[in-house]
This record gives structure tokens, sequence and C-alpha cells, in this order.
């Protein structure tokens, strides 16, 4: 096993995580705030699928995302929210609004397997992307505060593989457990 493995691995793993959670999760609580400042369930839902089809296509890869293809309307639609990063509360809360849990577990099935087919490639994750050069041209993905966290990747010299088992990976991890509180708060 190598590091190429060990990736897939984990993306499946958080698609079965994340597919399990869509099916857990009705429409209303996707939608239900468990306290004054606290992300809707959706919102994380969403952000979670459109973090690693990020990570996989415009940070590494170069390619376009799956999510550009994909059904999602108004402020769900990745052209103009691009993965979450930085935007306003009520911003967020359009977003869980405009989908669903099953919407978005149909959604990341088709990041997973474009993830996947992908890694059954080999592909070298030695190299550092030059992740600015190939972030998508659309507004989302134009703002100060989106550039500045595209850049700190570059800045801190990440990998591919580092770029992938971090928010890839990692990050989506730590907003299973924060779905996991929200969900015991909201009974």
């Amino acid at each position: 096993m190598d590091a190429t493995d060990l990736l897939a691995i984990q993306v499946t793993r958080t698609g079965e995580i994340l597919h399990q959670l869509a099916e857990d999760i009705d429409v209303p609580t996707s939608r239900k705030r468990a306290f004054p400042g606290a992300n809707l369930i959706g919102f994380i839902l969403w952000h979670l699928a459109r973090t690693v089809d990020w990570a996989v296509n415009s940070m590494v890869r170069g390619a376009p995302e799956v999510a550009f293809d994909f059904d999602f309307q108004g402020p769900a639609d990745a052209r103009i929210s691009q993965i979450g990063f930085g935007i306003q509360l009520h911003e967020a809360d359009a977003i869980a609004e405009a989908t669903t849990p099953a919407e978005v577990a149909r959604y990341f099935e088709l990041v997973l397997a474009d993830a996947t087919q992908w890694l059954q490639n080999n592909p070298d994750l030695s190299f550092v992307p030059d992740a600015p050069a190939q972030q998508p041209d659309f507004p989302g993905y134009r703002t100060d505060f989106y550039l500045e966290e595209v850049r700190s990747y570059m800045e801190a010299d990440a990998t591919a593989l580092l770029i992938l088992a971090g928010p890839a990976t990692a990050h989506v991890r730590g907003h299973f457990g924060e779905i996991g509180v929200l969900r015991q708060i909201l009974g």
C-alpha cells in the first residue's frame, strides 16, 4: 500500500460516512440551527462534498469540478459560492435551504467516482500544484478571501499529497465531528 492507495481508502470512507449522514438527517434537521451563530448541518454536508471536489480537481488536477455539471441551484451553485470559504452565515443558510442531504449524497457519489478513477491511475502526488493559476474563472473563486486561502497552499509548498490529505480528508473528518455535536444539541 502506498499514499495513493491510502488516500483512495480515505476518500471512499468519507463517502460512506457522508452517505450515512445523508440517510440519517432529514431535511428539517439539516435546516435547523443548533445555537446562534452555528452553521446549519445542510450547509456543512454541502461544504464537505464540495471540499473534496475542489481539492481533487481545482487545487491538484487543474480540472473542472464535478459540481460545475451538477444540478445545484441558486446559492448552492458552485460557480457562485465556490466551496463556502469566507461566506457570511446568511449565505451558508441559503445554501442549506437550496439543497437536501439526499442531493448532496448523489453529488458526492459522482465526486467519489471521479476521484477514485483518477487515484487508480496512480498519479504523482509529490508535485506542488500551481493552484492559483488553476482556479476556475467564476465569481466565487475570485474573492480576495478565497484567493488568499489558495495562495497559502503555494506559500507552504503544499504538495498534491498534502492538499489531498489536508482539506480533502482531515478537514472533512473534523466536520463530521461537528455534525455529531450539532445533532446531539438538536436532539
